[in-house]
């Protein structure tokens, strides 16, 4: 069967197949270079909303922490007044 394959096959198949392989791996398609830069810029976007989030809660946190210190201080003066 091997020999018989091998008669069926032109002479320097292997090489240009290899060849084509080769070829057609090296030079990346114009939808995998779109999908890397979408990919790239959702992650980007995901990554800044988080950070925004994180550091929105974070200041909120230290305004009410500031804003019940006010309080506090406001009642200690004046207990009737709030």
């Amino acid at each position: 069967l091997r020999a018989r394959g091998a008669a069926e096959l032109r002479p320097g198949f292997a090489e240009r197949v290899l060849r084509a392989a080769k070829a057609a791996a090296d030079i990346p398609s114009l939808g995998s270079h779109f999908a890397l830069s979408a990919a790239t810029a959702a992650l980007c976007v995901l990554a800044a909303m988080y950070f925004h989030q994180s550091s929105v809660a974070d200041a909120d946190e230290r305004n009410l922490a500031e804003w019940r210190q006010v309080v506090a201080a406001a009642e200690d003066l004046d207990p009737g007044m709030l």
